[in-house]
């Protein structure tokens, strides 16, 4: 654990807190009716489904083969919310986010299928101190938002790439445009990921940081608030705008 303290850093975070991922139906649909449905009875219905690559469609996937089984889509498509509105209108089951879904459920036209065998959570960007823009960061596209702190000490969105190692990356540049003391100490916070951390660092040190390099892994409260993944960079610099 660290013991030296790092004074007003800007502050880069990705953080991700869960939101579950559903098996959604017609209300009309007689699944809709069953106390539970087994994963057995799912390949026997007609699904509409995100594109494989999308992280919670490969882990359904994931979870079915474990089974032994397979559901074979008659319909795939990138957008989740043009599949729920397909849903709705009677063409099939689908495996959506639920806060794509949740209006729909809300107001009765949707039913949520309870499959206790499969439980997927995904992880958005959101979080009690991080604004309305940065909750809306995608997750359907592997978009990660790179954070900052502003003058009020909320996380608000500076930016937005497209998959881990390019936001890793994203990290170590801001470094280099905005430390202007390399020598300083510096730190490294992950939840659970310390592969990227580790990554971090060996750019960090490519990118010309000579000074100590402080690095911890998140203890259970503020993990459990930013989510698995979480990687944040720690530094004093110029300020940006």
């Amino acid at each position: 654990m660290p013991t030296k303290a790092l004074l007003q850093p800007n502050l880069v975070l990705a953080a991700d807190v869960p939101e579950p991922v559903c098996f959604i139906a017609p209300s009309a649909h007689p699944l809709a009716g069953q106390e539970a449905v087994t994963l057995e009875e799912l390949p026997r219905q007609e699904f509409l489904l995100t594109e494989r690559g999308m992280s919670y469609r490969d882990a359904l996937d994931q979870c079915l083969a474990a089974r032994g089984l397979a559901i074979h889509p008659y319909l795939e498509l990138g957008s989740a919310a043009l599949l729920c509105q397909m849903v709705e209108q009677g063409m099939g089951l689908s495996f959506l986010p639920e806060y794509i879904v949740r209006p729909a459920l809300a107001a009765g036209r949707l039913a949520r299928l309870n499959v206790p065998d499969c439980t997927v959570v995904k992880y958005l960007h959101k979080g009690g101190r991080i604004s309305g823009g940065a909750k809306l960061a995608g997750t359907i596209l592997n978009i990660k938002p790179i954070l900052q702190s502003d003058e009020e000490g909320k996380i608000v969105l500076r930016s937005k790439v497209r998959g881990k190692s390019r936001a890793i990356e994203e990290l170590a540049n801001l470094y280099a445009q905005f430390c202007n003391d390399p020598t300083q100490t510096i730190g490294l916070a992950h939840a659970d990921c310390p592969a990227d951390m580790l990554r971090l660092h060996s750019l960090l040190r490519e990118k010309g940081h000579t000074g100590e390099i402080l690095t911890v892994c998140y203890e259970p409260v503020t993990g459990s608030h930013v989510g698995p993944g979480a990687l944040a960079l720690f530094f004093m610099g110029e300020a940006w705008r």
